[in-house]
């Protein structure tokens, strides 16, 4: 009511005008009005949305430039270089055989080649910066008590924050404090002292994380020397049952493809002595309402992220090459370099999949676009429940795979590691063979519960969330937005002007005036009942003209 209030008071005041100016001005105000508004339809409105395209294609544009750009398509071949010179490395499973490739496979890598007393790997192209280094952390010795006696030596549970941090003489004997002291000041450090490092980034592991404080071995450029410290470690049991983990990390650069990598071997020392292996190769080079502003936002945070890492980043670069130009032949850490750069990486991913998501309100002026979007603001509420559903079952999916599987299939050691077994399973990589293994009861019930509950009945029901929506929403096209009736008028009309795929018949049809549309049947018969009615009245006036006539 108040629209039709308003644009009547509207018609009204513009009727009184017009009789005050005479018809030669109001027709030339109507022929302004009318040109403005052709105007803003078929010229101002395109060119903004075509502004707003360009503005956007030129920001993804830099996005994907920045996130590419750097991108070296042979980083592939050189992470499988490296891996492969150092695949011995994750076999290992006890103290003998960590020494026995520490003196075969990584001597003869590091420092063995044509070129090592140069600072070059084996393969002659990946120039080491800085020494390697030789890392171990150790639990902190305990007397643990039994129901009956207590004995000595055990080991603590081990933390960043609860560690050995004592320096030992050669065979973790105690050191005299004075002695350690005098080292210590004199910077003079053996493998059998603790060093606290100034490196703020610990070491994430399979059980745990480690600390970047130690006993550490430095390791040259000098085959012999190498082989002889490692010798020596051994021969004194360097690796004992308080050794937590053993680091080695070590970083390269290949001038041929400028591209600079951190190789980070962790050995973990697990229950019963039992070591578990891995190598890490890391290469560098009110508003709110709706769901586009939130993007509009994300993709702002995401922006200043990107420049806030981008310079922390390269002060952290300056910073680590300046002190690997003054000690070139020390041990310099390179991992917080890495770490910042792998931040960087996710945080351009991120960024490129919002703005690359942004895309779609670009073609919202495209009919089918529109309708994939209101259907999904249309189900939002039933999917938001759906959602919760699916995460409840999936979670307890995952505890319960964990609890069954845990100490028998590797997949479900762990949480999420849990989470992302069952997960590859919704997607179609199924083992049956090992959960069957594992238990021959509860395996296949697990199996069978999971596909039934997950895949046939949950995934099913969130098909059917979609297709009611779009069902709705095709139905009724009012639960649409509207830009997309923009275009088709825009695009009739300008084929109308230029007469391109339209037939003579249909431009003839097109100039016609519009025929009324057919009315119901019920108002059919009234009208006819109506005009039986007037024609008996006329009827019945004639005769009594007739009558007074002949008196």
């Amino acid at each position: 009511m108040l629209t039709v209030g308003s644009a009547l008071g509207c018609g009204f005041f513009i009727i009184l005008y017009s009789m005050e100016w005479g018809p030669e001005k109001s027709n030339e105000w109507l022929g302004t009005i009318l040109m403005s508004m052709f105007q803003s339809i078929l010229v101002v409105q395109p060119i903004k949305v075509m502004k707003e395209v360009f503005i956007h294609y030129l920001f993804v544009s830099s996005v994907f430039f920045l996130s590419y750009g750097d991108r070296d398509p042979t980083g592939f071949y050189v992470q499988d270089n490296l891996h492969g010179m150092f695949s011995g490395f994750e076999k290992i499973k006890n103290h003998k055989a960590l020494f026995k490739w520490l003196e075969g496979d990584f001597v003869n890598h590091v420092v063995g080649g044509k070129l090592g007393n140069r600072g070059y790997l084996s393969d002659n192209y990946s120039f080491r910066l800085g020494s390697a280094r030789l890392h171990q952390v150790r639990n902190e010795p305990a007397t643990c008590m039994t129901t009956r006696i207590p004995y000595f030596p055990c080991k603590m549970e081990y933390s960043v924050l609860d560690q050995q941090e004592t320096s030992y003489e050669p065979g973790w004997e105690r050191m005299n404090a004075t002695k350690a002291q005098t080292l210590i000041e004199a910077e003079q450090y053996t493998p059998w002292m603790f060093q606290e490092t100034s490196d703020l980034f610990p070491y994430s592991g399979e059980t745990t994380t480690y600390s970047s404080d130690g006993y550490f071995l430095e390791i040259g450029t000098s085959k012999n020397e190498t082989v002889a410290s490692l010798k020596d470690l051994k021969k004194h049991l360097w690796l004992d049952n308080f050794t937590k983990a053993v680091i080695i990390d070590i970083a390269v650069y290949n001038v041929n493809v400028n591209l600079f990598s951190v190789i980070t071997f962790l050995a973990e020392y697990l229950v019963g002595g039992v070591i578990s292996a891995k190598v890490t190769i890391k290469e560098k080079k009110a508003h709110f309402r709706s769901m586009w502003n939130w993007v509009e936002f994300l993709q702002s945070l995401l922006c200043v992220s990107v420049i806030a890492m981008f310079a922390m980043r390269e002060v952290l670069r300056m910073t680590t090459m300046s002190k690997f130009q003054k000690n070139p032949g020390r041990y310099i850490s390179f991992r917080g370099m890495a770490l910042y750069s792998d931040v960087f990486i996710g945080l351009i991913g991120a960024l490129v999949f919002v703005a690359t998501l942004k895309l779609l309100h670009l073609l919202r002026f495209n009919k089918r676009v529109a309708m994939l979007s209101a259907v999904i603001n249309y189900a939002a509420k039933d999917l938001g429940l759906f959602s919760i559903i699916l995460m409840t079952v999936l979670s307890n999916f995952t505890l319960v795979g964990m609890i069954l599987f845990g100490t028998h299939i590797k997949e479900f050691s762990g949480f999420i590691a849990s989470l992302e077994r069952l997960i590859a399973m919704l997607l179609g990589d199924l083992d049956f063979d090992s959960m069957s293994t594992a238990s021959r009861i509860l395996g296949p019930l697990f199996f069978f519960g999971f596909i039934l509950l997950l895949v046939f009945l949950l995934l099913n029901m969130f098909v059917s969330i979609i297709d009611s929506g779009f069902g709705e929403v095709n139905g009724d096209e009012s639960k649409m937005d509207t830009d997309h009736e923009i275009v088709d008028f825009m695009w009739f009309k300008l084929k109308q002007a230029l007469g391109i795929g339209m037939s003579r018949v249909d431009q003839d049809d097109d100039n016609k005036a519009p025929e009324d549309p057919p009315l119901p049947d019920g108002e059919v018969e009234e009208k006819l009942n109506l005009l039986q009615q007037r024609v008996d009245k006329m009827v019945e006036k004639l005769s009594n003209m007739d009558d007074g006539e002949e008196q």
